[in-house]
C-alpha cells in the first residue's frame, strides 16, 4: 500500500454514524415515533428540492429546521433546541478511532475531514467535539460552497482543487476514505487515491491498514 501523506475522511458514515436528533432514536424515547418521521420527510421527501443547496451553504438550519416542524406539525424552537443538541452529541463510528488518528498523525501524516455537509457542523459539531483539536484541517460543503461531486472540465473534484493548490499538497500523495459509492471515479481523476468504508472494512479497518504500512 502507498504512503499517505494527507489523509482525507469522510464525516457521516465514515467517521460518525451519527444522526440529527439521534438521541430520539431509542424505542423507548417518547419522540421516537418524531425521529423517524424527520429522517423521512427531511431525507427522502424534501431532500431533492433543499438537501444539496443546504450542503451548499444556500440554506441555513433555521431555515430548513422551520420548513420541517411545519410538515410534522411541531413546535419549531423545541425541534431547532432538539437538533442543536443533537450536533453537539456526535460521536465517533467506533471508540479506537480518536487513537488511530492520533498515532498517524505522529507518523507526520495530514489528517482532514472532507464532509459534504451543513452549517450545522461548523456551528455546532466542530466545536463541541473539539475537532479542531485533532484534525489538521476540515473542510465542509458549505463553507466551500461546493459538494465533493463538483466537478471541473478536467472532471476533476472542485471541492479539493484550491485545499491541493493552496497547501501545495501532492496529489499521488492523497487518499479520500468515504463511504460513498459514487465518489471513487471523480477522486482518482483528481489524481488521489480513494478507499471506500463499508460494513466489512469500516474506518478502523482502513486506519490500522494505513498504520501497519507506514
Amino acid at each position: 500500500m502507498k504512503k499517505y501523506s494527507t489523509i482525507f475522511l469522510d464525516w457521516s458514515g465514515t467517521l460518525s454514524n451519527s444522526y440529527f436528533w439521534g438521541h430520539w432514536q431509542n424505542k423507548a424515547h417518547p419522540n421516537y415515533v418524531s425521529f423517524n418521521l424527520i429522517q423521512q420527510i427531511l431525507f427522502h421527501d424534501l431532500w431533492d428540492e433543499f438537501g444539496d443547496d443546504w450542503m451548499r451553504g444556500k440554506y441555513s438550519s433555521e431555515e430548513i429546521i422551520t420548513r420541517v416542524a411545519k410538515e410534522i406539525k411541531h413546535d419549531y424552537k423545541f425541534l431547532f433546541n432538539e437538533f442543536v443538541n443533537s450536533c453537539k452529541e456526535m460521536t465517533f463510528s467506533s471508540n479506537d478511532i480518536n487513537d488511530l488518528l492520533i498515532k498517524l498523525k505522529r507518523q507526520n501524516k495530514k489528517i482532514v475531514i472532507a464532509t459534504d455537509n451543513m452549517d450545522s457542523f461548523t456551528r455546532w459539531t466542530i466545536p463541541s467535539m473539539e475537532l479542531t483539536d485533532l484534525f489538521d484541517d476540515i473542510l465542509n460543503s458549505f463553507d466551500l460552497k461546493l459538494l465533493k461531486e463538483d466537478t471541473d472540465k478536467e472532471g476533476r473534484s472542485m471541492f479539493f482543487e484550491n485545499y491541493i493548490n493552496n497547501h501545495q499538497v501532492k496529489r499521488e500523495n492523497c487518499v479520500l476514505i468515504d463511504d460513498s459509492k459514487d465518489l471513487e471515479e471523480i477522486v482518482q481523476k483528481s489524481g488521489m487515491d480513494y478507499l471506500q468504508v463499508t460494513n466489512q472494512k469500516p474506518l478502523s479497518y482502513h486506519l490500522k491498514n494505513l498504520l501497519n504500512e507506514s
